[in-house]
């Protein structure tokens, strides 16, 4: 149906307010050099963003990936544990 297929003004696809919105790399897939390597966190070469298509060092997409894990915690209000 033409009419759920048609765009409010200022509703791109990415943007929010005319401004492009800033890709928060939450989906990392890791990526290896060899076969026989797969599946070995330690044997990582590079990360790729499922959502905007970038590539990341290793060190870098783990950090990126420790950013993300940190970061529901931080929303709640601190550390859980008690």
């Amino acid at each position: 149906m033409p009419f759920f297929s048609r765009k409010r003004p200022g509703q791109g696809k990415g943007e929010q307010d005319g401004q492009p919105r800033e890709c928060q790399h939450a989906s990392l897939a890791p990526r290896w050099d060899s076969a026989p390597d797969m599946g070995k966190r330690d044997k990582v070469s590079t990360y790729r963003c499922a959502s905007c298509g970038a590539e990341f060092e290793a060190t870098e997409g783990e950090a990126l990936i420790a950013g993300q894990e940190a970061r529901p915690r931080g929303l709640l209000g601190g550390d859980e544990r008690q």
